[in-house]
């Protein structure tokens, strides 16, 4: 009679905790999350809301990002404060869906974010928001030059 091994090839589960409360935040930064233990930690996902994590993955493959999130890393970083985690934070340009997740840099979790971002990102969708984007801020930055200058002229 002989034994055998069984393997299970199934991905592991990763460990998510999501903050519900301010109280559930104060708790996660204290101990540390993300950790080996718990490698996600979702601060928020859905505006006033923290929703499972699939609703970030559904929004994300259904709505078009905002473009003001460009300038400040892109939707995702490396965290300055810990190295090894990810942090991938922001909002959509067609609905509001506020999201701050982080996570360590080797998990399923983050390779799935940063895959969906880069679909987001390359969609002609995310391409003409840029460009909406773009007009508005040179719009604003004229009407700021012109107020500069009419307060100076009053000066």
């Amino acid at each position: 009679m002989t034994s055998q091994l069984a393997i299970d090839f199934t991905p592991a589960v990763e460990a998510i905790f999501y903050a519900r409360t301010d109280a559930q935040k104060a708790e996660a930064h204290t101990r540390g999350i993300p950790d080996a233990a718990t490698p996600v930690f979702v601060i928020s996902n859905g505006s006033g809301q923290v929703y499972e994590l699939d609703a970030l993955f559904t929004a994300l493959a259904e709505h078009t990002l905002s473009p003001r999130f460009r300038d400040y890393g892109n939707f995702r970083l490396e965290s300055e404060r810990r190295p090894g985690v990810m942090e991938f934070w922001g909002n959509f340009h067609d609905i509001s869906h506020v999201f701050s997740v982080r996570c360590l840099a080797g998990t399923e979790t983050a390779r799935r974010l940063n895959e969906a971002i880069e679909a987001n990102l390359s969609t002609p969708a995310y391409a003409v928001a840029c460009v909406e984007d773009d007009k508005h801020q040179a719009a604003r930055v004229k009407r700021e030059a012109e107020t500069e200058k009419q307060i100076r002229g009053n000066v």
